[in-house]
């Protein structure tokens, strides 16, 4: 549990911008809901707690033991996720899913075998990322270093107190004299 925040995320816009209300309509429904989904998945999984971050999945994780990683030869990332999917299970969470840094998730895409086949990965398929028959979520809010097993449909669930909301204002510093919203 933890207790409810708001994650806000702004641009300051010309009042002039108002006189063309589609292109700012177009500029707030793409760039500014999607640094705001951003900021919002970087909170969710990595947020430390402090407020008003939240207090996110990684920060809150049993964290990765590696121990059956001994009964593996030449340890690859691959390896790693599934002795975390094993760790998961043992803690009575079967995990469901992955999170890794689209660069770790484009090494597991790019491995190949002997013969120079990719194993993981068709590249004329349309088939979403799973591994080990667990969905698996690249986020740029994961590093490339870490990576997140989890019980997800079960252990973590999110409940937004209220919808995204756009607001416009010109009392911030000086914008007002300098005709700024």
């Amino acid at each position: 549990n933890t207790p409810v925040h708001t994650i806000a995320h702004f641009v300051p816009a010309a009042r002039q911008a108002l006189d063309d209300l589609p292109q700012l309509q177009g500029l707030i429904d793409t760039e500014l809901r999607y640094g705001l989904d951003f900021v919002e998945d970087a909170q969710l999984l990595a947020g430390d707690g402090v407020t008003p971050n939240l207090s996110g999945l990684i920060t809150s994780a049993t964290a990765y033991s590696g121990a059956a990683e001994s009964k593996i030869s030449n340890v690859t990332l691959i390896d790693k996720l599934r002795v975390a999917m094993l760790e998961a299970t043992l803690n009575l969470y079967p995990a469901d899913g992955v999170v890794l840094n689209p660069e770790a998730w484009m090494v597991i895409e790019t491995t190949k075998d002997a013969d120079n086949r990719y194993i993981f990965a068709n590249p004329t398929g349309i088939a979403g990322p799973v591994l080990w028959g667990r969905r698996v979520v690249p986020s740029l809010a994961m590093t490339v270093d870490k990576f997140l097993v989890g019980a997800f449909r079960v252990a973590a669930t999110i409940y937004d107190r209220m919808d995204t909301e756009v607001l416009v204002s010109s009392e911030d510093r000086d914008n007002f004299i300098k005709n700024m919203l």
